[in-house]
């Protein structure tokens, strides 16, 4: 239902294949067995292209859609026996808090290997129905279609790196069809309508909400810390790395530009586990105020003071 409503928003914005489209390469589009499933969304035009523009199918396609499907069962193995076998049950008791390590991460874990596996199925479905983001124009003819960057996602630079890399389709989606037409308006109606837009397509879920939330004011106020920090003191702890001859004095290797990103790093996955435990099952159904106690609970709201220290001293410094 997401991918199909995200398919139907889309359509709207592409004028120009939608005229020259009949009803039965529409109902291909939107029904198209290679999306339909596990995803991901694809752009009228995208789809319009590879069907005019497929790649024939050689052995290095053979190779890829095992080697997906193998990434797919790795992380369905884990999100079934990752709980029970693979951490041991500790609890580390501090300010006379339980701060439960094990079982926050284990859940936020779950559910980030959860995203994993459905976006390497996506991947899986679109190479063997012949999608290739390469297209005819790659000498070496290799087949990929990316959905999801995992090793990205669990140690993100910035937290607008893990958004991206969540969900690559989802994300073009968002520019290309709601955020790109709403800035032209400004930018504070790009990022609200982005927002409302994401809310609606995921069904009005208070988890989810909240989660979307938290992390647009998480990526918001580093994108504008760390791009001042990098101004402050010449250094290449922007939220995306830098190009080759950035002008910068304090390059990728100096230590003080590794210490800023990597306690950023540090702060982004923390983050990622703090919004990641309240998606697990065991919290279906949860109101506002249910998951502000989940957080008080097992977390003893930790992290929302290691994030306004850092902020403040980042703030101090820039």
């Amino acid at each position: 239902m997401m991918i199909m409503t995200m398919k139907t928003i889309s359509i709207s914005m592409e004028e120009y294949f939608i005229k020259r489209t009949t009803c039965a390469e529409l109902m291909g589009y939107l029904l198209s067995p290679a999306t339909v499933l596990f995803g991901p969304w694809i752009s009228l035009e995208t789809y319009t292209i590879y069907y005019i523009r497929h790649m024939k199918l050689n052995w290095k396609w053979a190779v890829k859609i095992a080697e997906l499907f193998n990434y797919a069962m790795i992380h369905l193995a884990l999100i079934n026996y990752f709980d029970a076998y693979l951490i041991p049950v500790l609890t580390i008791r501090s300010w006379n808090v339980a701060f439960i390590v094990p079982k926050v991460t284990q859940n936020a874990f779950a559910f980030r290997a959860s995203n994993y596996y459905v976006g390497y199925m996506a991947e899986f479905t679109m190479i063997t129905a012949g999608f290739n983001a390469y297209h005819h124009f790659d000498p070496q003819q290799r087949w990929r279609y990316p959905v999801t960057r995992a090793l990205t996602v669990e140690f993100p630079r910035s937290m607008d790196v893990a958004v991206q890399n969540w969900n690559i389709p989802a994300y073009h989606f968002l520019v290309q069809n709601i955020y790109s037409p709403f800035a032209e308006i400004n930018k504070t109606s790009a990022v609200l309508m982005s927002f409302l837009v994401t809310m609606l397509i995921h069904g009005l879920n208070i988890r989810t909400t909240v989660v979307l939330l938290s992390l647009g004011i998480w990526t918001y106020t580093q994108e504008i810390i760390q791009d001042k920090l990098a101004m402050r003191l010449s250094s290449c702890c922007r939220i995306y790395a830098c190009r080759a001859g950035c002008g910068h004095r304090l390059k990728f290797w100096h230590p003080i530009t590794l210490v800023i990103n990597g306690i950023n790093m540090f702060l982004n996955i923390l983050h990622l586990v703090f919004t990641g435990h309240i998606m697990h099952k065991d919290f279906d159904g949860s109101t506002v105020w249910d998951l502000c106690r989940i957080w008080r609970h097992d977390f003893g709201l930790l992290s929302h003071l290691i994030i306004v220290i850092w902020f403040c001293f980042m703030l101090y410094v820039a």
